[in-house]
């Protein structure tokens, strides 16, 4: 018989649960409240792991390249290390954003479709 967490979406056998659900990275890293930072010479990123009505996923939010980084693909590094990071600790659900261009920095429609293009779930968008 298989199965799936429900804390990370990890999916095994029932014994692999079982012994998953010992070690399971989410459900002991404070998973309804703990938040996450990327930050680098070039821009930050925060993400937290939410469970509310939607269920189990992550946010990410308060993505920010610096005005001389924009445009060289440095959003795109910064959003793959949060995905990576997130995807390290055994987590495969789904990663959900908000679109909120700053500074006039680019199109709503454009970041929409950026974020899609790294597999994101868009939830909300707005300026």
């Amino acid at each position: 018989m298989a199965g799936t967490c429900i804390y990370c979406g990890f999916s095994g056998t029932q014994d692999e649960i079982e012994e998953h659900a010992g070690n399971c990275p989410i459900m002991f890293s404070g998973f309804e409240s703990e938040d996450f930072e990327i930050k680098n010479e070039f821009g930050y990123c925060s993400y937290s792991f939410e469970n509310d009505k939607r269920g189990n996923y992550v946010h990410i939010y308060n993505l920010y390249i610096y005005p001389k980084y924009r445009r060289q693909g440095k959003a795109r590094e910064i959003l793959q290390t949060v995905i990576n990071n997130i995807r390290k600790i055994g987590y495969n659900g789904g990663i959900w954003i908000v679109a909120n261009p700053k500074e006039n920095s680019i199109e709503l429609d454009k970041l929409v479709e950026f974020y899609k293009s790294m597999g994101l779930t868009v939830f909300s968008a707005y300026r």
